[in-house]
């Protein structure tokens, strides 16, 4: 089924030799093609900025310089152009079309998740770097502690032009990151119709999530609940961006789930393109000198973008090295003189505040061990072993390939092991995505090679394999059409946010770290002076709440939270008056825009700590704000004025 190019790919699932589609450029012998070079230094761009913009010089360039000696090997080459193909040009304008509906485009409706990109965007962009996020509870401010691979590039580019550059930098550099995934993916495809047909494969790839929702509430419930769903008066209220096991699933004390391509990169694309990038380079360049050199520098570089998927490229890199006649290149002064420092600094960084998330074996958290069991088939089944299955009917030869059978071990381990939130394992759905891209190609090199007319056996299986891929098509189906139902532009320059305001609890202490260890503190730049540079903006009001004009918001920080306030679902309101000349038609009176805003739940309470709400301001220029808290049964808790001087 697969045939082999051991002139560039080795055991590569590629139908034919790869090189059609070569990204415009001439490849001399020895040399890595172009798309697989770009791949490589969109990896390590990120990295190299970080080192430069957050270290001291002394620490930062020499480390930069060696991070570009380190992965010379693989980027070193001619680099004599030619007009791209038709299939790269059309290939990479689908790769902008999936960009532009998603949240990355900017266009159509945000998650949650990217409230906290944004908040991170931003700050890093508004503020210093290394970048420590306003805390309106404490007298220093925290360090953002996060892993910025995917954020790195955007924000400089931010910083240079102001964040109104983050409405076209941020797709832009997504747009790349997924045209250089979707290249590789269909590299090696002899038509245009069989490139875009593997793409079609990638962003459609999902688990057939229905099916796991009809085995768990029943055909007639399920059917109902799909109706219900997809009633436009039903998104509008209620718009959530999940896959439909993760807005169903209710028999289950957590959640089991693999997502989607599509899920993973319209919510956290910091995690799909590495895992994209890397799983395919190793696929792809397994045997190639130049890129074994060089591999542990960008297995080391995706730490930076994402800790988990980089722990779940390894069994890949093992697969890399099975039976590899050049495997002994990995052993390198590239790989340890490089890559382990590399390693070692940015753990230092990630590891340096982390949250304790919880976690465990899978079975602690189960009362009823048949459940585990059902729980567990029924995800492996649903999800990747069916098809895996499929596969390996169509060609049993597959199971000799060491990244076919890599990918099935890694996705029939990932669940047992719980780590994240109380109620949905980060483990499992970060570590998953390189094996589920790689099955994603195996699966596209089946439909592609059946589809041209080769391999003639196995027609039943071929046509069960297509409607395993069809129905796992539904849940991307139904992710965008949450995403597309109501298109909104948020530029970010008319935008607020703050890791330290914007995120509940959890996110808050996972992005940021109270006390900076000093074996960071001393190799980071500017750390003295900008842990005391602390602007919270302008203090309007001192009372029971702290009121903080910043950004063209209103800021509310109580340094002791009573949990009762939280309990008692208190309410703030704001009154405003406008400055200026009296509107047209108000009879000559000033009116008050009345805003309420803010019911705190007890959940809500629980996850912020309650002592920091945000509220933005309307765009015209006011001249009084008068605020104030209301109990339930009306009592005004407090209230209190502010005067500002008109803009």
């Amino acid at each position: 089924m697969f045939r082999r190019d051991r002139s560039a790919s080795g055991t590569s699932p590629g139908i034919v030799s790869p090189g059609a589609v070569s990204g415009g450029a001439v490849t001399q012998p020895g040399e890595l093609p172009l798309v697989h070079r770009m791949a490589i230094a969109y990896l390590l761009t990120p990295v190299a900025v970080w080192l430069l913009g957050w270290f001291h010089w002394w620490v930062g360039l020499p480390a930069a310089t060696l991070l570009g000696f380190g992965a010379w090997s693989a980027l070193s080459g001619s680099w004599r152009w030619r007009r791209p193909s038709r299939t790269t040009v059309v290939l990479a304008l689908a790769a902008a079309v999936w960009v532009m509906v998603t949240p990355a485009g900017g266009v159509f409706t945000v998650s949650d998740d990217w409230s906290t990109h944004r908040a991170i965007l931003l700050d890093m962009t508004r503020g210093g770097w290394p970048t420590y996020p306003v805390d309106h509870l404490r007298d220093s401010p925290p360090l953002l502690r996060y892993y910025l691979g995917w954020h790195m590039a955007p924000t400089l580019l931010g910083r240079w032009l102001g964040p109104a550059a983050l409405n076209w930098a941020v797709p832009l550099w997504t747009w790349l990151g997924v045209a250089l995934v979707v290249l590789l993916f269909a590299r090696g495809l002899p038509t245009l119709r069989a490139a875009l047909l593997a793409a079609g494969v990638l962003v459609f790839f999902s688990g057939m999530d229905v099916v796991e929702l009809a085995l768990r509430e029943g055909v007639p419930d399920a059917a109902r609940m799909i109706r219900d769903k997809l009633d436009p008066d039903w998104v509008v209220p209620r718009r959530q961006n999940r896959t439909l096991n993760m807005t169903t699933t209710s028999a289950s004390p957590l959640l089991l789930e693999y997502q989607s391509h599509n899920q993973t990169l319209s919510i956290t694309p910091q995690h799909f393109l590495p895992a994209g990038l890397a799983a395919l380079l190793m696929l792809e360049l397994r045997t190639r000198r130049r890129f074994l050199q060089a591999s542990g520098v960008v297995l080391a570089s995706c730490l930076f973008w994402s800790p988990l998927v980089a722990t779940g490229l390894l069994p890949l890199a093992a697969a890399m090295l099975v039976g590899n006649p050049n495997a002994r290149h990995v052993a390198s002064w590239q790989n340890v003189f490089v890559a382990l420092p590399l390693v070692a600094l940015i753990a230092l960084y990630l590891a340096s505040g982390a949250t304790d998330f919880d976690r465990g074996w899978l079975w602690e958290l189960y009362d009823d061990r048949l459940q585990l069991v059902g729980d567990i088939l029924v995800l492996y089944a649903t999800e990747f072993l069916v098809l895996a299955a499929l596969l390996w009917r169509l060609d049993p030869r597959i199971v000799r390939n060491p990244f076919f059978v890599a990918s099935v071990l890694a996705l029939l381990t990932a669940p047992l092991y719980f780590y994240g939130h109380f109620w949905y394992s980060e483990w499992s759905l970060r570590f998953s995505v390189p094996a589920l891209v790689v099955l994603a190609r195996f699966a596209a090199c089946a439909v592609v090679g059946r589809s041209s007319g080769k391999h003639a056996r196995g027609r039943l299986a071929y046509r069960t394999l297509l409607a395993v891929l069809a129905i796992g098509a539904f849940t991307v189906v139904w992710e965008l059409g949450l995403l597309m139902h109501n298109p909104r532009l948020m530029p970010y320059e008319t935008l607020g946010n703050s890791v330290l305001i914007d995120q509940h609890f959890m996110d808050e202490t996972n992005k940021t770290t109270r006390t900076v260890p000093k074996s960071l503190a001393l190799l980071l730049r500017n750390h003295e002076v900008d842990e005391r540079r602390h602007d919270k903006g302008t203090l309007l009001i001192r009372s029971a709440w702290d009121v903080y004009l910043r950004d063209n918001r209103l800021v509310y920080a109580k340094r002791r939270c009573n949990r009762g306030d939280g309990q008692a679902r208190t309410r703030f309101y704001v009154d405003i008056q406008p400055a200026g000349p009296q509107a047209p038609g108000a009879g000559g009176e000033i009116g008050y825009d009345r805003l309420t805003f803010g019911l705190i739940s007890p959940k809500h309470f629980r996850e912020t700590g309650g002592c920091v709400v945000p509220f933005q301001l309307p765009a015209y220029d006011i001249a009084q704000i008068r605020t104030g808290q209301i109990a339930p049964d009306g009592r005004r808790l407090w209230e209190a004025e502010a005067h500002l001087r008109p803009q």
